[in-house]
């Protein structure tokens, strides 16, 4: 085959393969041109002396077949987009662009890079997690059995110190009562009348009757006497004479018992029935004491201000002693109850002021406690904190049980570097890579990998420890940029 004819079947061979465009306005569309390709998929060339374009570069063919003016519009886009990706690839770091123009012509990256510095300890910060308390808290309930009749408080209600909040049905008791009362009232009766003593008159009704038996005596001794003479003549009979003589006897012993009874009246009450009245009307006062408290039992109230946080009855509900109604929590003086550490209970002592971060707000608080048994679950010692009021006043109240977070700082021993997170990649098996850039001839430097393992971390760097040494300079800028074992430049150390 000659030359005329192959050069022929290779413009057959040039194909016109179309993608799909939108068509613009004037109704153009873009072909792209590829070159022949043998039977082996290889290009086909006339030899070295032929310059044919077989790049697949897109050409804009309009629809009346004039495309020529188009190529250098195709051949400026083309060269715009690889300038400026030349542009983003060789961006340096932060404050190259004029080291970059001094060194022009340098193709070696610069790299910013920080001196390491080696440390032996380092600092952490522990947030330990504890529950809003009230000072002071009661479940309250019936110190008797009965009927619910009121219940004058809900869940929420703010109540002061001594209100009522509760009451029983107290209708036996008021009538117990009124019993009891009725009774001491007539034994103080008697014992005012018992230490009074008789009256005048009863004392002169007394005297005017042994005046009458003593009478009745002298009339009793005339008879006898004159019973005795008749019958030393036999004038009268033995009869006669002991009746008058028993006569005289019972008017003797009538005299002397109106006598003792006088004697006792002028004396007045004994000092024993005066005691025993004394001791009747003190049961009938205790019972009516008794009664008075079971009556105050009948009413629960607060004990102190504070804020109903539970009410577990209703009205007309029947109770046992002890029962419980409602729950009262104190709310004027908060506390704070948090586990800490053993070890770190030192850096709380008593007195001491700490800041508490409560619901978003940050609360001054006061060490008062820290007891002595430790938790036998956490293993820490509970330490109990006030919230101070003069110095929390402008902030509001939080809620029982709300969670306080208490950040304490922590000295680790440990040797290690802090590192910019933004120099750390993911390594292998849970370890981190940091980039370092080491001298190598003049003012060369290589790109090293090195793997770290991460002790502390925080917001903008983290403390790690591995084969790193002092100085050795961290690539701690555009570590992506980068390959171990790259030669690169560095620019002054960033301290």
């Amino acid at each position: 085959m000659t030359r005329s004819t192959s050069a022929a079947n290779e413009s057959r061979d040039v194909t016109l393969v179309e993608e799909t465009r939108k068509e613009s306005s004037e109704g153009s569309r873009e072909f792209r041109l590829e070159a022949p390709t043998d039977v082996n998929g290889g290009q086909v060339s006339d030899g070295p002396s032929e310059s044919h374009d077989h790049s697949g570069a897109i050409v804009r063919v309009s629809r009346d077949g004039q495309s020529g003016y188009l190529w250098p519009v195709a051949l400026f886009l083309v060269l715009g987009v690889v300038g400026v990706g030349a542009f983003l690839l060789w961006q340096p770091g932060s404050g190259a662009n004029a080291d970059d123009q001094e060194t022009a012509g340098d193709s070696r990256l610069a790299v910013s890079v920080s001196p390491l510095e080696p440390h032996a300890t380092y600092q952490r910060r522990i947030a330990y997690t504890g529950t809003v308390r009230a000072r002071r808290s009661a479940s309250l309930g019936f110190e008797l059995g009965g009927r619910v009749s009121e219940v004058l408080v809900d869940e929420g209600s703010e109540v002061v110190g001594d209100q009522v909040l509760a009451r029983l049905d107290r209708k036996k008791l008021d009538a117990s009562r009124a019993e009891i009362a009725a009774a001491l009232a007539g034994a103080q009766a008697q014992l005012a009348e018992a230490q009074a003593g008789p009256r005048q008159q009863t004392i002169a009704v007394a005297e005017q009757r042994v005046a009458e038996l003593e009478a009745d005596v002298e009339l009793a001794q005339l008879t006898f006497n004159r019973v005795s003479q008749l019958r030393r003549t036999d004038a009268s009979s033995q009869r006669e004479l002991e009746q008058a003589t028993f006569t005289l006897q019972a008017a003797l012993a009538r005299l002397e018992s109106a006598r003792m009874n006088l004697d006792e009246l002028e004396e007045g009450t004994r000092q024993e029935q005066i005691a025993a009245a004394q001791a009747t009307v003190d049961r009938f006062a205790a019972q009516l004491a008794e009664l008075d408290l079971q009556v105050e039992d009948c009413e629960i109230k607060a004990p102190f201000a504070g804020v109903v946080t539970r009410r577990w009855l209703d009205e007309g509900t029947i109770v046992s002693p002890g029962a419980r109604v409602v729950e009262l929590a104190e709310t004027s003086e908060l506390e704070v109850w948090l586990g800490v550490p053993v070890e770190l209970t030192d850096q709380l002592s008593i007195g001491a002021k700490v800041e508490l971060d409560i619901a978003h707000q940050t609360y001054v608080a006061v060490v008062t406690t820290q007891l002595a048994e430790l938790d036998p679950e956490t293993r820490t010692r509970t330490v109990i904190f006030r919230l101070d009021q003069a110095a929390n006043s402008a902030l509001p109240t939080p809620p029982l049980a709300e969670l306080a977070r208490l950040e304490m700082e922590i000295t680790e021993e440990a040797s290690g570097f802090w590192v910019p997170l933004q120099a750390m990649s993911r390594g292998p098996r849970g370890l981190w890579t940091v980039l370092v850039a080491e001298p190598s001839t003049g003012d060369e430097y290589r790109v090293a990998r090195i793997n770290v393992e991460v002790l502390h971390a925080q917001t903008d760097r983290a403390y790690v420890r591995g084969p790193l040494n002092s100085g050795m300079r961290l690539i701690d800028q555009g570590a992506h940029r980068v390959v171990p074992g790259q030669v690169v430049r560095v620019l002054a150390d960033t301290p």
